[in-house]
């Protein structure tokens, strides 16, 4: 149980760094300022596949998009991640999804689109890997 709060607690730190640093979040609440209504129209579609409990077939649709390697596609993986990693853990176990697979589904978005040294780093700084 500890360990999944300090994955979850470590997720949003780092999903936190990479909005301020890449999509110039604000300061007050984390969130992106300007969203693409693309990225909102894709990121309540994954949204509403995560609440149905479909969370793998959602990922599948993102990694999808994220092949074509759009910051706007990031961006969307960076939504999704961070929602999903809202929800507590007795919904992902329910759903057959892990913390560590939030942490990894990042993990290949940040390094798909050039930020994987720096998830490395923030992994690093906390003692993961």
């Amino acid at each position: 149980m500890f360990e999944n709060d300090y994955i979850m607690r470590l997720i949003y730190d780092i999903i936190r760094t990479l909005k301020k640093l890449i999509f110039k979040t604000s300061e007050e609440n984390g969130e992106i300022t300007e969203m693409d209504a693309n990225v909102a129209k894709d990121f309540r579609r994954l949204s509403a596949l995560i609440d149905e409990g479909r969370i793998n077939e959602a990922e599948n649709l993102l990694t999808e998009e994220m092949e074509t390697e759009s910051t706007k596609a990031f961006q969307t993986a960076l939504l999704f991640y961070e929602y999903l990693n809202s929800k507590d853990n007795d919904f992902l176990e329910d759903n057959d999804f892990s913390r560590r697979e939030i942490s990894d589904g990042i993990k290949y978005a940040a390094g798909l689109y050039g930020y994987g040294s720096m998830i490395d780093a923030l992994l690093a700084n906390a003692g993961e890997d």
